[in-house]
């Protein structure tokens, strides 16, 4: 990050959800990534559905904590699409979900991670498809336990790493662009309406 975007950051009010939303999805807005996970404090959640009615996002409650949420908000579509890659569905079928459609598989993978929240089971890697990483590293994250990565940005990296670090450096330029405007006084409701193509050009 820029050290005038870095102080742009810093005069924003960390708290205020429209912050933490344009700091955590910025690349899901702008149609580069089909989800990500959105924390908030629980006092927040009506307001993130406030935000997001009427908008080409969904979300579902994958925890309650004691102060926190941890939702995942996802662009129906692009998920979709991605769900449709061979890879991903093969992947499917070796981890035993031959046949669940993608409405399935967000309701396990919700159930799954809230019981590992509340430390009553294991973490469910299918997380990182439901997040739209590539297939090679939530493998290879599965396989080294979490270690051993090529490198580190918005998830570990197990194979390409040049390729991922491309990737990684166009969602922080997406971000420091969604800081920008909103700074500006382009509210979250104007990002969320504005064509995605706008936003990738």
């Amino acid at each position: 990050m820029s050290r005038e975007i870095l102080e742009i950051v810093q005069k924003m009010n960390p708290k205020a959800l429209e912050t933490q939303f344009i700091l955590q999805c910025a690349p899901l807005i702008a149609g580069l990534k089909p989800s990500n996970l959105l924390i908030v404090s629980r006092g927040n959640e009506k307001n993130v559905r406030r935000i997001l009615k009427g908008t080409f996002l969904s979300f579902v409650i994958l925890a309650r904590m004691e102060e926190k949420t941890t939702m995942l908000i996802y662009d129906p579509l692009l998920l979709e699409q991605y769900f449709a890659r061979d890879n991903v569905r093969l992947f499917l079928e070796e981890l035993g979900h031959q046949g669940k459609d993608l409405s399935e598989l967000i309701r396990e993978v919700q159930s799954r991670y809230e019981a590992y929240a509340n430390k009553k089971g294991k973490f469910p890697h299918e997380l990182g498809l439901l997040l739209g990483y590539p297939v090679e590293d939530v493998r290879g994250y599965m396989i080294h336990k979490g270690k051993n990565a090529l490198c580190t940005g918005y998830w570990q990296v197990y194979e390409n790493p040049a390729e991922k670090k491309t990737i990684f450096r166009r969602y922080e330029e997406t971000k420091e662009k969604f800081i920008r405007l909103f700074s500006d006084g382009t509210g979250l409701k104007e990002l969320l309406a504005t064509p995605k193509y706008y936003y990738n050009c």
